[in-house]
């Protein structure tokens, strides 16, 4: 018996519907295995690989290399479209393949047999290995379709779709394959292993928030290390620019949320602030905080001057005070000096991972970044100016023009789909067809050009839960990236709560996300109804009481209760 072991790129192939295409029509059903046996042969040839088994219907294939292996995939899905077209399905994983006599056996062959299976015609799937080679290679396009409990296999294992073009990216919901049984849940919700294993380690990271001393109490010299971004002052001639300066602010506060040991305060707080006179000891007092940055912005054509003042509310101590008269296109590098020197100031140091993330320049395009900020500012334009209500139009032509500049944009296509999405919950039954396919389009660009930012994961799942209504284990997927990208913005902490309530029915589980959302954004009225809902639900009626009353208190007396407005 002779046996060897071989690391490789594993590529498992299988013709969708070909028992069934026999049955109809056989001289079809001949034509396409030809083509299907041609074509194989020689694309493996052609990339140094080895076609191992064949399957009457499919194959098991191995190369030296990964990027080899799908370079092959994509030439054999594009030759296979001609006639007669073949409906072909890939997997590919790298692993260990044990051969015995003339079988192929082991691990890595059945991860990949998995994940083939999980596809459709015109598609190329694979494993968080493969994509792990492959990622930084601009060639390849690709986006996560989520976890899955493959059988056979101990853990839960993420999936990948190529997207390059003339691939098709499979749905979540119309996805089968060789996966285990879901397993049920508490309050009738149906949750995947994998969701119970990533509820439960976010829920350890928001406790741990929660409970972890992340400021420190002033102590002599120490300062405590919280602080609240006002909103600078538009000082520019065009009234018009107020779109900039408060782009500039909530970018500022963005980057400090960054810095793990500084507690920030959300911008949906500080903007109960924008536009009026306060005494800085009573806004710190609110919103529990002792440094307060504040500042204004000029801009005049290319030209851009910004102030920011670090003040230490207790005192009205000056910690530090800087001007900046750069270009247009320094405004990124200010955006960063500006938190890199709060962070100084606070005697805080900053991770590598967080200066990375720091650094990250969205776009190269200053007048696509222009854009994106009108879009985004006129998506949430009901916060600013005595909450005048948004103007979705207006934000998805902005959108539009960010991306027209810049194809590569991620946040512009993610800001589209939000846009979208907006302009479906406002016009209900009466909204384009196409729109929710459209907006799932967008979302999926955004995340293949950038899978790593927390808005465009949210602008993802929510492009998800709205194509079907049973599909909450894929949103929760998106939901959770977003929240472990970014657990200290409110926003994906009550996203995150959303579905826990609403769509799991997992109240308790919930209450630690909407207490980290009150932590860093103390003024919103609808983080404590949601607090109010959860403890009701739990049978707190004490503490849900408590938590109504402030919500009522915060909306000038109107209480919401499980989503209506009741008069005080």
């Amino acid at each position: 018996m002779n046996q060897s072991r071989q690391l490789a790129a594993i590529m498992f192939t299988d013709i969708v519907g070909y028992t069934s295409m026999m049955g109809s029509d056989e001289n079809k059903a001949i034509a396409v295995i030809k083509h299907y046996n041609a074509t194989l042969e020689k694309w493996v040839t052609h990339f140094h690989g080895q076609i191992i088994n064949y399957y009457g219907d499919g194959s098991l294939c191995i190369f030296s290399s990964a990027t080899d292996a799908v370079k092959c995939s994509i030439e054999i899905q594009q030759e296979l479209k001609t006639e007669p077209a073949v409906p072909l399905r890939i997997g590919l994983h790298v692993g260990e393949v044990f051969f015995e006599d003339a079988k192929a056996l082991g691990d890595g062959v059945n991860v990949a047999s998995r994940i083939q299976s999980l596809g459709q015609a015109s598609t190329i799937l694979f494993s968080k290995e493969i994509y792990d080679k492959i990622k930084n290679q601009p060639e390849f396009k690709s986006v996560s379709l989520g976890k899955f409990d493959f059988k056979n296999v101990d853990e839960s294992m993420e999936a990948f779709a190529l997207t390059n073009e003339g691939l098709i990216v499979p749905k979540r919901n119309e996805m089968e394959g060789k996966v285990k049984n879901e397993m049920s849940s508490a309050s009738g919700a149906s949750i995947k292993k994998w969701m119970i294993g990533a509820i439960a380690g976010i829920l350890l990271l928001a406790i741990g928030y929660l409970i972890k001393g992340s400021f420190n109490t002033s102590s002599g010299n120490e300062l405590d290390k919280s602080l609240a971004v006002l909103y600078f002052n538009n000082m520019s001639q065009e009234k018009d620019q107020e779109y900039f300066s408060d782009g500039i602010t909530e970018e500022i506060i963005a980057h400090v949320a960054k810095i793990k040991d500084i507690r920030v305060i959300s911008r949906t707080s500080v903007l109960q602030y924008k536009g009026k006179s306060l005494n800085l000891k009573q806004i710190a007092k609110e919103l529990n905080v002792t440094t307060i940055l504040e500042g204004s912005v000029r801009k005049s054509g290319d030209k851009i001057r910004v102030t920011a003042q670090l003040i230490d509310a207790n005192t009205d101590q000056h910690l530090w005070a800087e001007t900046y008269d750069r270009e247009m296109k320094d405004i990124f590098d200010v955006q960063s000096e500006i938190a890199r020197m709060i962070a100084q100031k606070l005697k805080i140091a900053i991770s590598s991972e967080a200066s990375e993330k720091i650094d990250r320049v969205p776009t190269k395009n200053i007048e696509a970044y222009e854009k994106f900020q009108k879009g985004f500012y006129y998506m949430y334009k009901k916060f600013y100016n005595n909450h005048e209500m948004a103007d979705f139009e207006k934000s998805k032509q902005f959108f539009e023009e960010a991306i027209q500049l810049d194809s590569n944009y991620a946040e512009a296509y993610a800001g589209l789909a939000e846009a979208y999405d907006e302009l479906r919950n406002k016009m209900r039954d009466s909204s384009p067809p196409g729109i929710t396919v459209l907006k799932e389009k967008l979302a999926r660009k955004a995340l293949m050009l950038n899978p790593n930012s927390s808005f465009v994961n949210t602008a993802m799942a929510w492009a998800i839960l709205h194509r079907t209504k049973e599909d909450f284990d894929s949103c929760f997927y998106f939901l959770a990236k977003a929240y472990e990208l970014d657990p200290r913005n409110s926003l994906t902490n009550i996203n995150l709560v959303y579905i826990l309530m609403d769509k799991l029915g997992l109240n308790k589980v919930a209450v630690p996300f909407i207490l980290n959302a009150i932590k860093d954004d103390p003024l919103d009225p609808d983080h404590y109804r949601l607090l109010g809902d959860a403890y009701s639900a739990l049978r707190m009626d004490k503490e849900a009481t408590i938590a109504y009353q402030k919500s009522y208190e915060l909306t000038d007396g109107l209480l919401m209760v499980n989503g209506v407005f009741l008069p005080g």
